[in-house]
């Protein structure tokens, strides 16, 4: 009796299971090891997408483009603790403040606690037009900026920083580009302290601003002629005193700014 099925013996059948079984086996482990690989760069994204993200920038200012602020920002989704920040070389103003020049900012020179997402910290830098007409030389176009920080408010055991980024602030960023001038909340207020000074120049000797209540409806002409204290120019010269230079420039400006000339 032949002890063969189909070519091969008991033992040959055993050797061909045991060969099979381990191929199965290496092929479980190598999908076991590509699944937990997987499972790493996940978790690392993850975390990567849910991390801290802290950017030194150099931004123009809400008050208008022309001046810049230095930014400190969380991009990032979790809270960074105990930031520091180095910038290299330090930055220097064209015309410092004195006593409390820029480098000496004290988010620049200690840590910062705590930094939300989305949080920033921001200081004047510059006005672009001074800096650019100051005609120094020692005035820094661009800083390497280092920030250190952590993820939590406990410091690593292992005695470094979580996160340690790096970067360049360019303040030349935005050379040869043109924008035009937005006016905000900021011009309005400018607007109106001038206004105030010039009303409290016209009032000094006189209330010669109850004029402008004479001039509602009336054409442009009459309007400057009572400004001028002329009167309209097919009526009598007004009786009411001739105002002084300064008064009367005072209400010109004030009738221009009104009517946009």
């Amino acid at each position: 009796m032949d002890d063969t099925f189909w070519g091969l013996s008991a033992t040959g059948w055993t050797a061909y299971y045991t060969l099979l079984t381990a191929g199965l086996l290496l092929v479980a482990i190598a999908a076991a090891l590509y699944a937990r690989n997987q499972v790493q760069i996940a978790r690392a994204a993850q975390r990567e997408e849910t991390r801290p993200y802290i950017i030194v920038t150099a931004e123009p200012s809400p008050i208008g483009w022309r001046v810049m602020d230095l930014v400190i920002r969380n991009i990032g989704q979790r809270p960074a603790y105990n930031v520091k920040v180095s910038l290299t070389p330090e930055p220097v103003r064209a015309n410092e403040t004195p006593g409390a020049p820029i480098s000496e900012v004290r988010w620049l020179r200690e840590p910062i606690p705590m930094l939300a997402p989305g949080q920033e910290l921001r200081t004047f830098y510059d006005a672009m037009d001074e800096r650019l007409n100051s005609g120094r030389s020692d005035l820094p176009t661009s800083h390497d900026y280092s920030v250190e920080y952590d993820e939590g408010t406990v410091a690593a055991k292992k005695g470094k920083p979580d996160h340690r980024d790096s970067g360049v602030v360019d303040l030349n960023a935005m050379a040869g580009a043109m924008q035009p001038d937005v006016y905000n909340i900021h011009h309005v207020a400018s607007a109106l302290r001038d206004i105030k000074k010039e009303v409290a120049e016209m009032n000094r000797s006189g209330t010669y601003i109850q004029r402008l209540g004479n001039t509602a409806g009336r054409p442009a002409s009459e309007v400057r002629d009572i400004l001028d204290q002329r009167g309209p120019r097919t009526k009598p010269r007004s009786t009411v005193p001739e105002p002084l230079p300064a008064e009367r420039s005072a209400l010109r400006r004030l009738y221009d700014r009104f009517t946009g000339r």
